[in-house]
């Protein structure tokens, strides 16, 4: 087991460490000895930051709390524990607990994210390229035949606003969500911008054209949890 956790450190290129906002009052030095061990990662591999987003309503994380789960390297070994996806920097996080801080994962590193949602509900979160060759990653949220479609979320922090007569506009700094689908029938060639609407499954899968128009009022909100079971329904 030790031996286990010192090669997933070796894997953890950590760019910086995001305290975790529930403690408070951590000292910055402390908690980055505790979450580097010193010079294990390397001199310089990571660097302390304060939360950056305290006190704002909504969260760049995928979850409010750590998930048990695990991450597939780029060789295909896989290391558990517990994890969280940063939307805002698209990238994997690894939550330290005995120094209550996440650590940023490489996501050149990682290929794969799987965090157990509940008791049979596994997320997954791989890394694509996209048709101009960048790379991303997007939560599955499912399939139709051999093509996969995704969810990559774009978050933005929108400033408080305190102008207009008697503060008229909104009090406090806020993380506003984009949704952003994604189709990816052959990976190697890259994914390409999808809209998940009756029309465009129709146009890609005409063979399951039945299916789609069966199910096609659960794609009427475009809620993610809502096109997963589109997916699921369809493809049996």
């Amino acid at each position: 087991m030790m031996r286990k956790k010192i090669i997933f450190a070796a894997f953890l290129l950590i760019g910086k460490s995001v305290i975790a906002q529930t403690p408070q009052g951590y000292d910055m030095q402390q908690n980055l000895a505790n979450a580097g061990q010193g010079d294990a990662l390397g001199t310089n591999t990571i660097r302390a930051v304060k939360p950056r987003y305290e006190g704002v309503v909504g969260t760049p994380y995928f979850s409010e709390k750590p998930i048990s789960g695990n991450v597939v390297v780029a060789d295909g070994r896989k290391f558990t524990g517990f994890f969280n996806f940063d939307w805002m920097d698209n990238t994997p996080m690894y939550y330290k607990k005995e120094a209550s801080s996440y650590m940023i994962i490489d996501n050149m590193v990682v290929t794969q994210l799987n965090l157990d949602y509940s008791y049979d509900s596994l997320i997954s979160f791989d890394r694509l390229k996209k048709a101009d060759g960048s790379f991303f990653f997007g939560e599955r949220l499912g399939q139709i035949d051999s093509a996969r479609i995704y969810l990559s979320i774009e978050k933005t922090l929108k400033k408080a606003d305190f102008s207009g007569a008697y503060s008229a506009g909104k009090k406090y700094d806020e993380i506003l969500n984009e949704y952003n689908y994604f189709i990816c029938a052959n990976r190697a060639e890259g994914c390409t911008p999808f809209k998940p609407n009756k029309k465009g499954f129709t146009q890609l899968f005409p063979l399951r054209s039945e299916q789609i128009a069966k199910n096609s009022f659960l794609l009427k909100q475009t809620r993610p949890e809502l096109i997963g079971l589109f997916l699921r329904n369809v493809n049996r």
